[in-house]
């Protein structure tokens, strides 16, 4: 429909020989005699044929199974397979080898059972014998998991997870150690019937077939009975489609409504939200979807109908269904997105690389308006073979350079500016884990693993020495952290969780902190937290939002059915129809038309904010006093804020990252001001930093139950320097040493709410990609992820900060590691959530979808957890080719699965290993027992240019060069020469095998010494 075409030729067996994919990539085939893919090559087209080169990839064979594959000079996979043709050992290096001295790159070991199913995984981690750790799986007789344990070297159970199935195969119940998560009932359909957890709540679930919608059609109802005696009731169309989703509370009073509308194509073409306001229907919101040519969202109307806020956001692509102009409400120029191939392929889903962004400079004023200059911004993004950034510029002469490792692992990530230079450089284990950071100023922060958690965080000066540690000594069977020893003399931290895996107290010398019996509700919301002697208390309304709390605060809280905060105390606010907040008390703010505050007036004062067109706030100002304005990178990061007051400059603060989290500041030598070494990266508990260094002195944090700075305290001397109180929407009281309050903090601690940094002119709370204001209980600005966190663009994490936390100013989620149910976790609470494929990455700190996939359904699950080389068919109902890649774990991939089309013909897909990808190889012939691999997003060297991987040569000349290449490439491996004993030998061996140079290398290293993988 969008006017693309891709082509295909095949050979004389039926096997794809060529392709053009629609952005006119061009893939060329090659063969064995069976029929098993041995190349790949892909090119640029041209008027007369293949053009640029952009890469291929190599699959080596032995006689009957894929023992090597190359993706480039730094993506190789060796695989060494029993006689039964298992893997039992995968290896990944830069050159597909193990190097013997220095023994690194990507392992894992395989055990099967007699039936062929996988019992034991062995990752290692380090270099030692006994760095790794075995994840071992038991099964039923039906080939279900009934038990998969991590034990580390030492055969110490570090996590263990057992699991029930009834005669269906249907999952009844969850054990995560010692503790149970939850039972589930099934009716005779194999439908959930029944949810219970662990406390014996249970949640039921009601199917109705019979109920008829206006139109007399008989559709789908789906009523779930909480624990807390609300119903959500799920009606559903005839097209199986959810039609409406309403909520009534233990009264079957009506306390939310949403309804859904969609196209003749099936997209959501429009969402009818009523507003409630303490239970009764005060309005609606009206939000529009308009589709083009393939499903493309070319318009979103914001308050449809509304004649003072109705917004329009309009969307242009091009042919492969990439975004390259966004439409701006109240600006005439778009944001320009440009694409190209830059020398790289990324793989059979056909798209371009985002090359470029441009967009208008807007001129800051003071009339709440969108000026528009002559002049444009551009930023400018390079990648490499693998689809990783490399460079990236930005304006005000930013500019980013990162280098990975073989594995696509970011080990280099260096900043560059006007005033700034620095760089920060990661060192990996072999899992691709960060055990090393090196700081600007060349000191280290240095992590240790024992099995598969974190053992020490270790903070080496720039001399190399030890300056203290930090050591995770205890985890319970479910992962959760129980015991730390802080830095230096600071003692011990002990954390304790409930039955469900919620965090329930932490108690240190300094501090405690728990939730009592009975402390939570039905619906999982908080009640009481006790804080040393002092206990505060909490309510909600049927929607879970915190409506009061007392204690250390006491305020209360009423909200809308849309999550908007209608007052607070006896200040009232009002909302717009796009969820603005216009006034709040004695206080009014003022939004340009995309959103964005662009004034807060208030005692007679007018601070005005200014965003760019990208939607970075990059201006404060408030006029005749001080201004502030902020520079970032094309991740959305703020590098920067330079402050000025009555037209001097006073200071600027350069800001450190460690990938996306911000760390601590710089001055203009790139000596460290401040810094936050962040913890091991396992979980919350873990990651949460271990000490803040600041210009008074090195102290240790210590948190509350949602992860707030309560306190600091002096490691040396175990004093505490400061405390910190905050109301459940952050508003604080900062403590001195003393128990006096102070308006500041005495040792300039910029990390106390959620451990972001505060402003202390705005009062703002920078999360990452947006800035949150505790005074108001929102977030400033719409969310850059659109509606991914609810129709509210405004809400802080649905008006529960005791729930749920929010790590980046995106999204929620829960402040403790485990769910109350896989419901919970599988929906995150968001019952009427509806999203579409696509390709979607951060830049600028705004989401860019560039690329349409084909979603499919399927239960890709089974398909990845077959026994190793055991071959499962799949074919969707055109018999087209489908490609399901799961990333290599331990390469950078995570694990999940993408879909996307590959080409025509019948399939054989080929699962090699778990976390591997899968090659689903086309072809009439189906591959009986060799299995290929295939990685998205890949260029290796044209093998044309290599004679070593063409096979075995036909001509004895050629035989023999190959020969003399493998046995150097032995020689080389082996680090020594081969004798003539052992030439003569490795030529007996080799003689009438119609090996290649692969099977050569490979038979002469299993000769002259022994390999272990």
């Amino acid at each position: 429909p969008d006017g693309s075409q891709e082509m295909f030729s095949y050979d004389l067996q039926g096997s794809v020989h060529r392709k053009m994919l629609r952005d006119s990539t061009v893939f060329i085939y090659e063969y064995d005699y069976l029929g098993r893919v041995i190349t790949e090559e892909h090119f640029t087209q041209t008027c007369t044929g293949p053009g640029y080169w952009l890469g291929d990839k190599i699959y080596k064979y032995n006689a009957f199974y894929l023992y090597w594959f190359g993706e480039g000079q730094n993506h190789n996979i060796r695989y060494k397979r029993n006689l039964q043709g298992q893997v039992i050992s995968e290896f990944a290096t830069k050159d597909g080898y193990i190097n013997y001295e220095n023994k690194g790159g990507f392992e894992t070991d395989y055990i099967y059972d007699p039936v062929g199913r996988v019992t034991s995984e062995k990752k290692w981690y380090g270099k030692n014998e006994n760095e790794y750790y075995l994840i071992k799986r038991e099964y039923d007789k039906y080939d279900q998991i009934i038990e998969e344990t991590i034990v580390n070297s030492d055969n110490q159970i570090q996590t263990i997870e057992s699991f029930e199935y009834d005669d269906e195969g249907n999952l009844t119940s969850t054990t995560r150690g010692n503790n149970l998560v939850e039972k589930i009932n099934y009716n005779d359909f194999s439908q959930i019937s029944k949810i219970s957890d662990a406390n014996k709540l249970e949640t039921t679930f009601h199917y109705d077939l019979e109920k008829l919608n206006e139109l007399g059609q008989k559709v789908l109802t789906i009523t779930k009975n909480e624990p807390n005696g609300n119903k959500t009731i799920t009606t559903h169309d005839a097209h199986s489609r959810i039609r409406s989703i309403t909520i009534e509370d233990a009264h079957s009073k009506m306390i939310s409504k949403a309804e859904l509308f969609y196209d003749l194509a099936g997209n959501l073409s429009c969402r009818i939200d009523t507003i409630f306001e303490n239970g009764k229907e005060v309005g609606g919101n009206q939000t529009k979807w308009i589709y083009g040519p393939m499903n493309r969202l070319e318009q979103l109307i914001e308050a449809s109908g509304s004649k003072e806020n109705e917004r329009i956001t309009k969307f242009e692509y091009n042919e492969l269904g990439q975004l390259v102009k966004k439409y701006v409400p109240g600006l005439k120029t778009p944001i320009i997105f440009a694409y190209g191939y830059h020398g790289s392929s990324y793989g059979e889903t056909p798209y371009y690389p985002l090359l470029g962004i441009s967009y208008p400079i807007l001129k800051p004023n003071t009339e709440n308006e969108l000026i528009e200059t002559d002049k444009k911004v551009e930023h400018k993004i390079s990648f490499d073979n693998y689809g990783n950034i490399v460079k990236a510029r930005s304006p005000n002469d930013v500019i980013i350079e990162r280098q990975y490792d073989s594995f696509n692992n970011l080990i280099e990530d260096r900043i560059e500016g006007r005033d700034r230079v620095y760089k920060i450089e990661y060192e990996r284990d072999r899992l691709g884990r960060v055990i090393g950071i090196k700081l600007p100023d060349k000191s280290k922060i240095k992590y240790m693993y024992e099995g598969c958690f974190p053992k020490n965080v270790i903070r080496l000066g720039s001399d190399s020495n030890e300056m203290y540690r930090h050591t995770y000594d205890k985890f319970d069977e479910r992962g959760n952290l129980l015991e730390e020893t802080l830095i230096e003399n600071a003692g011990k931290r002990k954390n304790f969780f409930d039955k469900l895996g919620r965090k329930i107290g932490i108690e240190t010398p300094y501090d405690s902190i728990e939730i009592p019996k009975n402390g939570f509700d039905n619906d999982g919301n908080v009640l009481k937290i006790k804080k040393d002697n002092e206990e505060s208390s909490f309510s909600y309304d049927n929607l879970s939002q915190i409506t009061k709390e007392s204690g250390q605060f006491n305020h209360s809280y009423e909200y809308d059915s849309l999550n908007n905060r209608l007052k607070i105390d006896d200040s009232k606010c009002q909302v717009d129809e796009l969820n603005k907040l216009l006034i709040y008390g004695d206080v009014k703010f003022n939004y340009d038309v995309r959103g964005f505050i662009s004034s807060k007036e208030q005692n007679d004062e007018t601070i005005f904010f200014h965003n760019n067109a990208f939607g970075n706030l990059t201006f404060i100002k408030n006029p005749g006093k001080w201004e502030m304005s902020y520079c970032y990178d094309i991740f959305g990061r703020r590098l920067s804020r330079n402050y000025k007051a009555d037209n001097e400059e006073i200071s600027t603060e350069r800001y450190l990252y460690v990938g996306d989290q911000e760390i601590g500041l710089l001055d203009s030598k790139n000596n460290i001001i401040q810094l936050q070494v962040p913890g091991a990266d396992y979980n919350l508990d873990t990651k949460r930093s271990i000490s803040f260094e600041l210009e008074e002195g090195i102290f240790v944090p210590t948190y509350d139950l949602q992860e707030n700075v309560i306190s600091l305290i002096d490691s040396c001397y175990t004093e505490k320097i400061e405390s910190y109180k905050y109301s459940v929407f952050g508003k604080e009281i900062i403590i001195d040493g003393n128990g006096e309050q102070s308006s500041e903090s005495c040792v300039n601690n910029p990390w106390r709410f959620a451990c972001k940094r505060k402003d202390e002119t705005t009062g703002l709370i920078n999360f990452g990609l947006r800035d949150y204001d505790p005074n108001i209980g929102r977030w400033i600005n719409p969310d850059p992820i659109g509606f991914a966190d609810g129709m509210n663009q405004y809400a802080f994490v649905l008006n529960n900060p005791l729930k749920y936390i929010d790590l980046w100013g995106t999204s929620r989620h829960h402040g403790y590691k485990q769910c109350n149910s896989f419901e919970e976790y599988f929906y995150d609470n968001r019952t009427n959530e509806i999203k579409k494929g696509g390709d979607v990455f951060l830049v600028g700190g705004q989401t860019v979808v560039v690329n349409d996939h084909l979603e499919l359904s399927g239960n890709f699950h089974d398909l990845l957890s077959n026994s190793i080389g055991v071959a499962a068919d799949i074919a969707d109902s055109t018999l087209g080719l489908l490609e399901i890649a799961t990333g290599f774990i331990g390469l950078g991939g995570s694990g999940t699965f993408e879909i996307g089309t590959f080409g025509i013909g019948t399939l054989v897909a080929a699962p090699v290993a778990a976390g591997s990808a899968i090659l689903v190889v086309d072809g009439a012939r189906r591959i009986a027992n060799g299995y290929a691999l295939f990685r998205k997003g890949s260029k290796i060297y044209d093998h044309n240019l290599d004679k070593q991987h063409k096979g075995t040569p036909k001509s004895n000349d050629s035989q023999n060069t190959q020969a003399k290449d493998a046995r150097r490439k032995i020689e080389q491996e082996l680090g020594r020469k081969l004798s003539k004993d052992e030439k003569r030998h490795l030529h007996d061996t080799i003689h009438g095998q119609n090996y290649g140079y692969w099977e050569i290398v490979e038979e002469g290293i299993e000769l002259f010494k022994k390999i272990k993988y």
